[in-house]
């Protein structure tokens, strides 16, 4: 008959699970360990779910909810101008004009909070989806001991030391983990603390995925080209970039990096076709003279690029894209080596003014930003910028220097962007 003992312990303020288990056999204690060990997994994984699906809900309807506030405000704001602009500035009309100002004054205010709020929805329902994604796989059985009889024979004493030894090992290595996973910050946290600017989302660079196949198709519709969360991520991040820009009353935004050129032309790219997705006449401005840009992602752009309006002073004629309603691309032509030196002048100035004045939105992919000064430039004149950076630590740490060197030409920095996210 095979004697039998198991004591399973969770360690306090941890997700270690302490299985001990003693038998005559060592097989059936391996067995016990693994059994308690797999429900163990089974709970916590359960647990877990339901956790992640309630977090996301609740904070997917309170996102929609301050939407619709947002809209019922923006329809409202109109009338209430409209009828302070009316009373004449008398004595009759005082009290009624001050509670006109007073609910545009409420207006500006909740809008706002809202951003803000959103701003931090957005972040937390980034941080859940990469933490879902990200999730180890917990391991099988933390530490499982076995103690023989004293009736146990030369073999299996080298089996028990074999369990004990490779048990303990698999302990060590399964708390090192914990405690690693436990010991660091949220990823959204550490980002807005790295950087010092918003998160205004997470998106997967590993495959040049674009928002809009050339045919015009939109991706979310076909899974074989973007996953349907980088979408998301894209059109949120348009959403608040748009209330940061309407707030400052700007129609141009640059997209910069610290040193990668390829990640950052392909959100820039995926950025402008995002804003037109939106119903904004969106133009993509191809300023990295230095690498290749969006053009690589793609079709061939007619007409005359960025490089040639900059050395021989061609006329502005910005082409609508093929197949993308509402975007269209100058692209940096066939001069970029001439045309580099000209990125400050009062020619690129009035580029970026012209193209403000005739279209909503003026997205600028410019070269990366501790590499060459071409950002620092054009970043002063285009007035507001997004970063894009990657997710460890020492991209982080480039990303907070670049924010310093575009802050200190007069750019502001709005929110960053995090790239080469698996999804």
């Amino acid at each position: 008959m095979t004697k039998t003992f198991q004591n399973v312990a969770l360690f306090a303020e941890s997700s270690v699970l302490d299985i001990v288990a003693r038998a005559s056999d060592p097989f059936r204690a391996r067995d016990l360990s693994a059994a308690f060990a797999e429900a163990y997994i089974a709970q916590r994984t359960d647990a877990a779910r339901r956790n992640h699906e309630v977090a996301v809900t609740t904070l997917t309807k309170e996102r929609d909810a301050l939407w619709a506030q947002s809209d019922a405000d923006d329809l409202a704001r109109p009338g209430l101008a409209a009828s302070a602009a009316a009373l004449a500035p008398d004595a009759a009309n005082a009290a009624e004009l001050v509670r006109l100002q007073q609910a545009l004054s409420d207006l500006d205010t909740r809008r706002t909070l809202r951003t803000q709020r959103l701003a931090q929805i957005t972040n937390d329902l980034s941080d859940l989806d990469r933490r879902s994604a990200n999730e180890p796989v917990p391991a099988q059985v933390l530490r499982a001991a076995t103690v023989p009889s004293k009736a146990l024979g030369a073999p299996n004493a080298a089996y028990f030391a074999g369990f004990v030894v490779g048990g303990a090992l698999l302990g060590v290595v399964v708390c090192f983990v914990l405690w690693r996973r436990d010991g660091s910050a949220s990823g959204t946290q550490r980002v807005v603390d790295a950087v010092g600017v918003p998160l205004l989302g997470a998106v997967a660079t590993n495959k040049p995925h674009l928002l809009a196949s050339p045919g015009g198709a939109v991706a979310a519709s076909a899974s074989s080209r973007m996953a349907p969360a980088t979408y998301e991520s894209y059109l949120r991040a348009c959403r608040l970039l748009t209330r940061s820009l309407d707030k400052s009353d700007r129609h141009t935004l640059m997209v910069a990096s610290a040193t990668s050129a390829r990640e950052k032309s392909l959100v820039a790219t995926n950025l402008a076709m995002a804003f037109a997705r939106l119903g904004k006449s969106t133009v993509l401005v191809c300023a990295d003279l230095v690498g290749a840009g969006p053009e690589q992602l793609l079709q061939p752009v007619p007409g005359p690029g960025l490089s040639e309006l900059l050395v021989d002073g061609v006329a502005l004629d910005v082409q609508p894209y093929a197949g993308v309603a509402n975007l269209y691309v100058l692209g940096a032509g066939e001069r970029p080596g001439e045309a580099r030196d000209r990125l400050d002048s009062a020619a690129m100035r009035t580029v970026v003014e012209q193209l403000a004045t005739k279209f909503d939105l003026v997205v600028v992919d410019s070269s990366p930003t501790l590499h060459t000064v071409d950002a620092v430039a054009v970043g002063a004149m285009v007035g507001s910028a997004v970063l894009v950076a990657g997710h460890r630590r020492r991209a982080l740490r480039a990303a907070a220097r670049a924010r310093d060197e575009l802050e200190r030409g007069g750019c502001a920095v709005l929110g960053v962007v995090v790239d080469r996210v698996a999804r």
